[in-house]
């Protein structure tokens, strides 16, 4: 499932896309652009991040 909006500004604790980019990046977090600039991120990444012990593989994203 993707995050929305105010999930992502909940987990960055900031509202521009700039910065919550940048706030994921230095976080290790993956994340896409949308065409709107704003940073696209998958739960199972958030998750990876917070509990690697746990989640065994990320799901492939196919763009194809």
């Amino acid at each position: 499932m993707i995050l929305s909006r105010q999930d992502i500004e909940d987990i960055t604790g900031l509202k521009q896309a700039g910065a919550q980019k940048r706030w994921l990046s230095r976080n290790g977090i993956p994340y896409l652009t949308s065409t709107n600039g704003r940073p696209v991120v998958h739960q199972h990444a958030v998750a990876a991040r917070l509990m690697p012990n746990q989640v065994k593989t990320m799901p492939r994203l196919d763009l194809a």
